[in-house]
């Protein structure tokens, strides 16, 4: 069966449905600084490493711990990360899959991209994916990830996703700048606090929106 989407959030009325697509960063939007909960106090902290940034027990993001209230619940979902998800069959992997699969259409917990079987980021442009999850396209290439992303439902799962309907979460400016022309909906998140050029506290439930175009933290306002 496929999964439908109600367009900028008519999730009641269960009108102007389409398919569509999420696709989330890892590293300070689906986690925050690892144990950090006197500054994130709505975080998890899981006995799980990661081995991200400073590195330490695996932080879930508000959005991280789950999106099943969001408007992404409807859609086909995503990872789209410069890092490596602590490696190959690491349990950081395993939950974020598994935290997917619960919250929106997850249709293979196969991990793809260049840093599949260790940290051997590259730009993401030409590469061919094996499911909806990538990891180690260097910063301001994951839009080329999820453009092979979107390609491959369409090939393997026969998945027609309109460009204008996949968004992408970021807590990075320049990655989501990069998104400038391409078609795709792009959302920084993680905007307060901040923790220099990148999040501190990850994705929260109030910045996962169906914006059209490329959306920073100071359009937010």
């Amino acid at each position: 069966w496929e999964v439908m989407i109600p367009v900028k959030e008519l999730v009641a009325s269960g009108k102007d449905c389409t398919p569509c697509l999420c696709s989330f960063d890892v590293d300070r939007t689906l986690t925050g600084r690892q144990g950090d909960l006197k500054a994130c106090p709505n975080d998890e902290v899981l006995p799980v490493y990661d081995s991200a940034y400073e590195r330490g027990n695996l932080t879930l993001s508000v959005v991280g711990q789950g999106f099943a209230n969001t408007f992404c619940s409807g859609c086909y979902v995503a990872i789209v990360t410069a890092g490596n998800a602590t490696g190959y069959q690491s349990k950081e992997r395993a939950v974020l899959a598994d935290m997917l699969g619960k919250s929106g259409k997850l249709v293979s917990t196969e991990w793809t991209g260049p840093s599949l079987h260790g940290d051997h980021r590259s730009n993401c442009s030409g590469v061919k994916v094996q499911s909806t999850l990538v990891v180690g396209c260097v910063d301001k290439t994951k839009q080329y990830a999820v453009a092979s992303i979107v390609d491959w439902l369409q090939t393997s799962h026969n998945v027609a996703i309109a460009r204008k309907n996949v968004y992408h979460f970021d807590d990075r400016e320049d990655n989501i700048a990069a998104f400038r022309g391409t078609g795709f909906n792009a959302i920084q998140v993680s905007c307060e606090p901040r923790d220099s050029a990148i999040g501190l506290c990850g994705a929260q439930k109030s910045e996962i929106s169906a914006k059209d175009g490329v959306n920073l933290c100071y359009s937010h306002r």
